[in-house]
Formats: structure tokens, sequence, C-alpha cells
């Protein structure tokens, strides 16, 4: 015998035909809550994006050309001189001279070279996408990378004052 969500009495195919009285009011609520879960757990994503893992490596810092040129070279719009680059785990996201946002991750890293990925939107409104590596010693961090647009490709190059490397977490087996 199937009972009914409301109050747990014997289902009834009348309680759900079309009528005056279709769903009771302890129906209806029950119905509305069930939609209200639903609809939270439908909404929500898990992604390992979502979770914020240690890169082992800090890449923060404020990245420049160390001869005062450009960082990026043959970008359309405003040149890009300065790179301010935050880290939360291994999510990066950054805003250049200009003002224009950079959003990507560390997808690996090896020793002391973390592989690098950033996209954005120009001044002039074309999209791109900064693939690379930046690698540190000590606290510096040198960003070498590839700028690619729809039209056109260019070359980063700087280097920034860092955190550095960052040691494992101690494990005490106790």
């Amino acid at each position: 015998m199937l009972l009914a969500l409301w109050g747990g009495r014997p289902y009834d195919a009348r309680m759900h035909t079309a009528g005056a009285r279709t769903v009771g009011r302890r129906g209806f609520r029950a119905t509305a809550l069930a939609a209200g879960l639903a609809a939270l757990v439908m909404g929500c994503e898990t992604s390992d994006v979502d979770v914020v893992r240690e890169a082992g490596i800090s890449v923060a810092g404020r990245y420049r050309d160390p001869e005062g040129g450009n960082l990026v070279t043959n970008s359309s719009g405003a040149s890009v001189r300065v790179l301010d680059l935050t880290q939360g785990g291994v999510r990066l996201e950054g805003v250049d001279n200009n003002g224009v946002r950079f959003g990507g991750r560390i997808g690996r890293v090896s020793g002391q070279t973390a592989w690098v990925e950033l996209t954005g939107t120009t001044t002039a409104g074309a999209a791109f996408t900064l693939t690379g590596t930046i690698t540190v010693d000590s606290t510096t961090a040198t960003l070498r990378a590839t700028w690619v647009e729809a039209d056109r490709q260019g070359g980063v190059f700087g280097t920034a004052r860092v955190a550095g490397v960052v040691p494992p977490p101690d494990v005490n087996d106790d």
C-alpha cells in the first residue's frame, strides 16, 4: 500500500483528480517543499573548480617587463604593461594596468614551475587566452607565455616578487 506524502494516509487516487479540491492543504505544502528541495539540489553544481585545492606554489604578484617595456607584445587594444595576479588555491585572477580582468587557473605544478592559463577581453573587445608557465626562484617569479587572440598572437614576459614555493603541510600520524 502506498502512503501519501501528506500525513501518512493511504494513497487515494481521488486526491489527484481534477475537481474543486484536488490536493489538500498538507498535500500542497508537501508538494511545494519537494519542488523547492528539487530546485535547490538541481541548482547546485559540484566540480573541482568549486573546491579550493592547494597549488603548492605561490604565483601571486605584480608582473611587469623587467626592462620597462610591455608585458604583452602584439595585443589588440591598449598596451599591457602590468598584470596584478592574485591566487586562491589553483584559481587565478588578474587585473592589468588598463583595468582589464583576467581569470584562469594553475593547471599543473612540477617543482618550481606552474602551468597557467588566463582568459579575458582586451580593451578593443577581442577575447584572448594567455597560456604558459610561471617559474619561481626563491621569491622571484618569471612569467613566460603566449597571448592568443582570434586574429593575432603575441608573447608575454614578465617578473614579479612572490611568496615562493609553499612547503607541504606537516602530517602527524599520532
